[in-house]
């Protein structure tokens, strides 16, 4: 089956919903035979679509979960790695992530961010790809891909440079709200915080 040319990286995987950020200027038009339904409407194909998460922490609007298995802090930065002088501590964070089936979407896309909360913070610190080599040869692998296959899980480590240390932190997954393109149907955000252990 065609998939809809999107400009989100949110890529159908069947014509179920074509999603794009509420900010997006410009919009393209699915493939022949891949029209997004109206709002509102059932989808008539299998059942299968039903998200039912294998993780405790649950985005089900995207049919995306994921679960903390570990943590490692003060992983040691290279005093000339790029900005470590801005760096309290840094951090990574064991993933397992299962992808839905709706949608062909990466972990790390623009509209979702992984972030690390102090107690009394009002933003996080965020997921950066910059340390993975160091963390990497720190002995914390695989780092946990981009992408993760429709209805596939996968496992690995992200990397969170944190300005200032604190004595613990949540974990933040965000994601911005997001709406069906040629509907009115709106995807909530979506913030999740999960006590590290």
């Amino acid at each position: 089956m065609p998939r809809p040319a999107l400009t989100s990286p949110l890529r159908a995987v069947r014509p179920l919903l074509v999603v794009a950020a509420v900010t997006a200027v410009a919009v393209t038009s699915a493939c022949s035979g891949s029209d997004a339904p109206d709002g509102g409407s059932t989808p008539t194909e299998s059942a299968s679509q039903t998200f039912v998460p294998q993780f405790s922490n649950v985005d089900e609007d995207l049919g995306r979960s994921f679960e903390v298995l570990e943590t490692a802090r003060d992983i040691p930065l290279p005093a000339d790695a790029d900005n470590a002088g801005n760096v309290g501590e840094l951090v990574a964070v064991k993933l397992d992530v299962e992808a839905g089936t709706v949608y062909d979407n990466e972990v790390f896309d623009p509209w979702v961010t992984f972030g690390l909360l102090a107690p009394d913070a009002e933003y996080p610190d965020v997921a950066y790809d910059g340390y993975d080599d160091i963390v990497e040869a720190a002995g914390y692998t695989p780092i946990l891909p981009d992408e993760v296959e429709p209805g596939t899980t996968a496992s690995g480590w992200i990397v969170i440079p944190v300005q200032e240390r604190a004595d613990t932190y949540e974990l933040q997954y965000q994601r911005s709200e997001q709406v069906e393109l040629g509907t009115d149907t709106t995807l909530p955000a979506v913030d999740l915080r999960v006590p590290l252990p």
